[in-house]
């Protein structure tokens, strides 16, 4: 049963983006409408309107008269999102270089990383994502600009339905953890150029999954 006040249509969108992204509804998987209105105990008007809104987001291939089928990952999507996040976060690693940023703000970026390291440790990959998640988001947040957030998650929906639909690749994992350490080392010297460059290099690097996804999810 659906929970308010957040309305129906956005509990299902919410809710299957979830599942597409972390791959538990994988790429061709048939949505059947029928078995989701029985689940969220709605009508067929919100679910409707939340398969539009994810086949807006490049999610799902809907037409009220045929099968909604989750999409297969489009290469060309997943590389233009690269090259979008890795703007915008390039550009927020050197305005909180050039700014730079109180004791306090680095501690909190410190936790994460002693958190992420630790768990990476343990190979608790689940964690090391939604810590990599937050590490970015926080540098958001530090930037100032409310809305910024908003618009990175929106690129890193395809960016993310790859890193879960790949192998684990612990090489590339642990990577990843190297370029938030060197990052947060230019933004404490306030090296603005070395922290955008930074930036823009670890965001690049989940081109280097591509290969590894089942062929069977790639759009041909």
């Amino acid at each position: 049963m659906l929970n308010t006040p957040v309305t129906a249509k956005m509990q299902i969108y919410e809710w299957l983006k979830g599942e597409i992204i972390c791959n538990r509804l994988r790429p061709g998987t048939i949505v059947d409408k029928n078995e989701l209105k029985e689940q969220f105990k709605v009508s067929l008007t919100p679910l409707r309107e939340a398969l539009i809104l994810l086949s807006h987001d490049g999610l799902l291939e809907f037409n009220p008269n045929l099968n909604t089928r989750v999409t297969l990952i489009d290469i060309d999507i997943v590389r233009e999102s690269v090259f979008i996040r890795a703007a915008l976060e390039g550009s927020i690693a050197e305005a909180l270089a050039e700014k730079g940023l109180t004791e306090e703000q680095l501690r909190g970026l410190h936790e994460i990383l002693r958190a992420h390291e630790e768990a990476l440790g343990r190979k608790a990959i689940a964690q090391v994502y939604q810590l990599d998640f937050s590490f970015h988001q926080r540098l958001s947040e530090l930037s100032g600009y409310q809305s910024l957030w908003k618009h990175v998650e929106q690129y890193r929906i395809h960016i993310d339905r790859v890193l879960n639909c790949s192998p684990d690749n612990l090489q590339l994992i642990r990577s990843s953890f190297n370029d938030h350490k060197k990052i947060v080392e230019a933004i404490e010297q306030c090296s603005a150029t070395v922290a955008r460059n930074r930036m823009r290099k670890h965001v690049s690097r989940i081109m280097l999954d591509i290969d590894s996804l089942p062929e069977e999810y790639v759009l041909r």
